[in-house]
């Protein structure tokens, strides 16, 4: 089968390795003159565990209303009358309990550390090294509610990493 992949990111290059692996005719396009100089290149390359929370939390109502407002956040909303949006903002608003948090963390969790063993995987399978580094990733907090939210995020983490660890898929090898 014939497919196009647009963009040369991380996700497109990943995409197009495993698809031409399986017997496909791939063609990459990217709209930059390298690879890697979009969304790659704007999230720092991170696939970070320490990452994994979910966003809709017990404490994304009150940045839901602030992001209305205050332009210096990183979520900026506008209201219109969009159905879609609407709707889409029920339904976040819905997963914004602790219950859900946990839940939908554990999830991305367990989706944040196949990703990973699957570029890890390439890397091997290919010789091709990206600038990366396993030193950790350093955190500020703004507030002590925030530095414990955190702490405790990461600790739920932390927890479920090792609980999952033997029973996370892991990626085949294309040697």
């Amino acid at each position: 089968m014939k497919i196009t992949v647009l963009g040369a990111g991380v996700v497109g290059t990943a995409a197009a390795y495993h698809l031409a692996a399986d017997g496909h005719e791939v063609t990459v396009i990217e709209r930059h003159p390298e690879p890697a100089r979009g969304t790659s290149q704007s999230n720092a390359g991170l696939v970070s565990p320490g990452d994994a929370t979910a966003w809709a939390s017990p404490a994304a109502l009150k940045t839901f209303l602030r992001g209305l407002y205050n332009h210096d956040l990183g979520i900026k909303v506008r209201l219109r009358f969009d159905p879609y949006f609407i709707a889409w903002s029920l339904r976040f608003l819905r997963q914004c309990t602790r219950e859900r948090l946990r839940a939908n963390s554990r999830v991305k969790l367990r989706l944040v550390l196949y990703s990973r063993d699957c570029i890890n995987a390439i890397s091997a399978d290919t010789g091709i090294r990206c600038d990366e580094r396993k030193k950790g990733i350093l955190y500020f907090f703004r507030s002590q509610h925030s530095f414990d939210t955190g702490t405790d995020n990461y600790r739920y983490l932390a927890e479920h990493w090792a609980a999952d660890r033997d029973r996370r898929p892991r990626p085949a090898g294309r040697a």
